[in-house]
């Protein structure tokens, strides 16, 4: 709103590119990507797999392997210091301390010979110098604290011994056990059960009110979407595509590849029972389309489309809703 004045973001990412050299040339897997949060707020990243959702957060961290990835441009500020200049030593500093992760996959995160109690007192040693004893009681306070059952003999197990919702528990105690400013959720309830990803999504957002802390939740699921975050941000082909607050992204998605995401969801576009897929397939990343990259699979598509690429734009009617599309028809009429 005109006037009001906004906290900061505590992350902002500007013009992110991360490249991958391969055999077929070099991938651009993430191409100027920005987005930034605030403080005790959720963003939402949004798309199918492949767009570079998951490349994106960890080249925000810097976990990729180099080589064959490397961050080329761009910027990843962090309460103002970019972290993307700072040497491996103070960058080990931040991770987990100051931004943590928590993985998709929990059994292949943890270490399958160490005791879940002892993986999460490692995190309060290296970053806390806490003592083995005051570590442990620290852990088995963090595993209480998200909601792990019987905490201190939960503690003593290792990861084959617990359920699939239990071991994300202990993933997510382990990225907050150092308080966090940021955390970074990728795909937080993938493996898990209805029923159990409830229960993950609410303590999420409870730690995150609890908190104050900033949460980057990365997902292909527009009904997690719905129900946790403050905005939004669309991947598609390594770029962002569109950004939204909620509300006006659920009211209208104006980009013609949002709208086919909300289409291709079960019950929304089914047509006889039937999902309604985005047709074609994801371009490849060491050759991207010269324009606009859903062009190829987009029944929207103008000659304006082809060989300019599109940049973010504030929309009409603004409030932070921004689009890169040369033809945004208007909510609910054609499209992809």
């Amino acid at each position: 709103m005109r006037g009001e004045r906004q906290e900061p973001p505590v992350l902002e990412v500007e013009g992110l590119t991360t490249v991958f050299e391969t055999d077929r040339g070099r991938a651009v897997a993430v191409d100027g990507v920005g987005l930034r949060v605030r403080r005790g707020e959720t963003l939402a990243v949004v798309g199918e797999s492949g767009c570079g959702k998951s490349v994106t957060a960890l080249s925000i961290l810097r976990l990729l392997a180099t080589p064959p990835a490397r961050i080329v441009a761009g910027s990843v500020r962090l309460g103002g210091v970019d972290l993307l200049a700072l040497g491996e030593a103070r960058m080990r500093e931040v991770r987990g301390n100051r931004v943590a992760m928590v993985f998709q996959e929990p059994h292949t995160s943890l270490n399958p010979v160490q005791r879940v109690g002892a993986q999460v007192a490692e995190v309060l040693r290296i970053h806390r110098g806490l003592g083995r004893r005051e570590a442990w009681r620290r852990a088995v306070e963090g595993l209480a604290r998200v909601g792990v059952p019987e905490a201190a003999r939960s503690a003593r197990a290792y990861p084959h011994e617990l359920s699939g919702g239990q071991k994300q528990r202990v993933m997510i105690a382990m990225a907050l056990a150092c308080d966090p400013e940021v955390l970074i959720a990728d795909e937080p309830t993938t493996a898990l059960d209805v029923t159990i990803q409830a229960q993950v999504l609410d303590l999420l957002a409870s730690l995150r009110r609890e908190r104050g802390m900033a949460l980057v939740l990365i997902t292909h699921d527009l009904g997690v979407v719905a129900e946790v975050a403050d905005r939004v941000a669309v991947m598609y082909a390594g770029q962002v595509v569109e950004e939204a607050p909620r509300e006006a992204f659920f009211r209208g998605p104006l980009h013609p590849y949002s709208r086919a995401l909300f289409a291709s969801r079960p019950g929304a576009g089914s047509v006889r029972g039937r999902l309604v897929p985005i047709p074609g397939m994801v371009p490849d990343a060491t050759a991207w389309p010269a324009g606009c990259r859903f062009e190829p699979r987009c029944a929207c598509a103008e000659a304006a489309c082809r060989g300019t690429p599109q940049r973010l734009v504030e929309a009409a009617g603004g409030a932070g809703h921004r689009v890169a599309c040369a033809v945004v028809a208007p909510p609910g009429g054609g499209g992809a």
